[in-house]
């Protein structure tokens, strides 16, 4: 199929770029992935030799023997890299999701490969080998729509082991890593709607009517959660783990955390320092089984993190593997043994669970053309990358369709990032009709 396009040309690289994006067949052509540094000398080593020897024969023959040895070594190594891969080392200094060299202005995010060129102002917006070149001639002709894309907040539930094991150094630990990802902000929580339970709630098992405090959005309302987690007096009691997960089953326990209709994105986080124990002690298998139940019928997921060594592999395993969630690192769960590594794993949480795959709804205009679209963070054009491995853009940046129906988007890892970390406020696609020449 015929697409709308142009010619970027970067010395020692010719590029073909679509306006907009054939999720069908690749928008670039791309190095074989043959290398063809040519390497030039500049690197000096310079090794000087002068040494002078005089030796003078007192014999009668007056020999006079003088030596000169001087030995000058220059060698220059310079590695230039004619196939510009961009790698993992992506540079992009202006956030507009072009690499470094392929952008040609690098502090300025209105200049970048794909970009329109406008007339008459003398800068080369596109960063091709013409100035002031205005619009592609075959841009679409039929109008276009646009087509906001929501960015769902996460809500995570932080499920917090209260018995007595947990007392002196492991309460301590857990409170200053909640202190960081709550309060000092390490982690970016614009996107992350945090609530707060524990378990026991009282005595050895006690439970409650309701949640301690339901997810809702906002730094206030996460130091509001730190403020009560740092109140409580020292822990105590035995550990219903399956009792306190057993209380989420019940929709009015945390009604905004638990209600996946309205928003999917609910995960409770467990965090325990020991196996069940004391209150019924309830096998791994009906842990699994609460774990399942959790994710198939409510669409909770849960995630299991070890404080300590007190929680076996087999519990651990157990929620890890029916909890329903699909980044677990290569242990199947998480583990800490201190206040920095249960920051570490809640941020690899978080950073896991805020979303880079999003729905794409087809636009009300019934000629839309699917292959004609571009995605844009806050008016700036993210670049198409087929498999989010290709140079231009970068590695890791841009998006791509993950189904042939062109119906979900996904984000390259570097470009997402922007998303978890809030930077994002709107994603837009505009949906263009097929153009003149298709």
């Amino acid at each position: 199929m015929g697409k709308p396009g142009f010619v970027i040309i970067i010395p020692f690289l010719a590029i073909s770029l679509i306006a907009c994006e054939d999720g069908s067949s690749s928008s670039f052509l791309l190095d074989s992935g043959a290398d063809t540094d040519t390497d030039t000398d500049t690197d000096i080593d310079t090794d000087t030799d002068n040494d002078t020897d005089s030796d003078t024969d007192s014999d009668t023959d007056s020999d006079t023997d003088s030596d000169t040895d001087s030995d000058t070594d220059s060698d220059t190594d310079s590695d230039t890299d004619t196939d510009m891969d961009a790698g993992p080392g992506c540079v992009d200094n202006d956030s507009d999701w072009w690499c470094l060299p392929f952008d040609c202005n690098d502090s300025d995010s209105t200049i970048h490969p794909g970009a329109i060129d406008s007339e008459g102002d003398g800068i080369n917006q596109d960063c091709d080998t013409e100035t002031d070149e205005g619009p592609p001639d075959t841009d679409i002709t039929c109008g276009e729509t646009d087509l906001p894309l929501t960015i769902d907040h996460v809500k995570l539930m932080i499920l917090l082991d209260y018995s007595g094991s947990m007392a002196g150094t492991k309460w301590t630990s857990a409170k200053n890593a909640l202190y960081q990802i709550l309060v000092a902000g390490s982690l970016p929580s614009g996107l992350v709607d945090f609530g707060f339970d524990y378990f026991p709630r009282s005595g050895d098992c006690g439970m409650a009517m309701s949640v301690q405090t339901d997810c809702a959005w906002g730094p206030t309302h996460a130091t509001n959660i730190y403020n009560f987690i740092n109140g409580m007096s020292a822990p105590n009691g035995l550990t219903p783990l399956y009792l306190s997960m057993n209380q989420f089953i019940n929709t009015m326990y945390a009604p905004v955390f638990l209600n996946t209709a309205v928003n999917p994105n609910s995960y409770l986080v467990l965090i325990a320092d020991g196996d069940d124990y004391g209150c019924g002690t309830y096998s791994d298998i009906q842990l699994g089984n609460m774990a399942a139940t959790l994710s198939s019928v409510l669409g909770v997921t849960t995630i299991m993190v070890g404080f300590g060594s007190g929680v076996s592999t087999t519990t651990l395993l157990a929620i890890a593997n029916n909890g329903g969630y699909p980044s677990y690192p290569p242990a199947g769960y998480f583990t800490a043994d201190n206040a920095a590594q249960l920051e570490t794993a809640l941020q690899s949480i978080v950073n896991d669970v805020v979303p880079c795959i999003y729905p794409v709804p087809p636009p009300s205009t019934p000629d839309y053309d699917p292959d004609e679209v571009n995605f844009y963070f806050d008016g700036i054009l993210v670049p198409y990358n087929s498999d989010c491995n290709q140079t231009p853009p970068g590695v890791g940046i841009g998006w791509r369709w993950t189904t042939p129906a062109q119906t979900e988007v996904e984000f390259c890892p570097t470009t997402c990032q922007d998303i978890k970390d809030g930077n994002v406020t709107d994603i837009t696609a505009t949906f263009g009709c097929p153009s003149s020449t298709s």
